[in-house]
């Protein structure tokens, strides 16, 4: 709970977060995994509650932050400096950090009078900071836009799943699909056979 927002923990066996996951404690016996993420969190936020949302113990931190720096003034800036913050701050406690980048978003989506900021510049500030720590980077935003390209298909004919309402950002089970397979070729894992068409 921060100030008068809820977070809950969300189980999404689909999404790519439920198959990483899945995936880890099968291949590495003993390993535990624990999924942090708060749906529609500011980095401002993340980085003041940082405490609340590690363990000491832990070895490798996954981060996927930005989309929502996007409804706020100078939100790039603030997410620039609050994801900077956070990785360094971890590095400095022994952790090993990922950097994933957002999927892309309808056009639709992106024209939202909220939305003062693009996905694709969330995707440029999370990779300059995975540049200037040096850590590694996982850009879904890059790899489904080279998939979009390679297709000849746009976000809306992958995004919106059957009876899934969407927003037009938030991925489909065939976008999970595809975050979790470049997840897994980054961190040079075996990637999984499934029936997902062109992953």
């Amino acid at each position: 709970t921060i100030g008068n927002d809820v977070f809950v923990r969300r189980i999404a066996p689909n999404s790519w977060w439920g198959r990483f996951q899945a995936y880890l404690i099968e291949k590495f016996p003993g390993c535990t995994v624990t999924n942090n993420g708060c749906g529609g969190i500011y980095s401002y936020q993340v980085r003041e509650n940082l405490d609340k949302l590690y363990q000491e113990d832990d070895d490798i931190i996954i981060i996927l932050l930005g989309t929502n720096d996007r409804k706020r003034q100078n939100g790039m800036k603030e997410l620039h400096e609050n994801l900077s913050y956070l990785v360094k701050r971890l590095k400095d406690s022994d952790k090993q950090i990922i950097l994933i980048t957002p999927n892309p978003s309808t056009a639709t989506n992106e024209s939202y009078e909220n939305r003062l900021y693009h996905i694709e510049d969330v995707a440029i500030v999370i990779s300059q900071v995975a540049l200037d720590e040096q850590v590694l980077l996982v850009n879904n935003y890059k790899k489904i836009q080279d998939y979009l390209k390679l297709t000849g298909k746009r976000m809306d004919d992958i995004i919106y799943g059957e009876n899934c309402s969407n927003d037009g950002l938030h991925p489909s089970d065939y976008v999970q699909s595809l975050m979790y397979r470049n997840l897994l070729q980054c961190l040079e894992l075996e990637v999984e056979m499934d029936d997902i068409e062109g992953t």
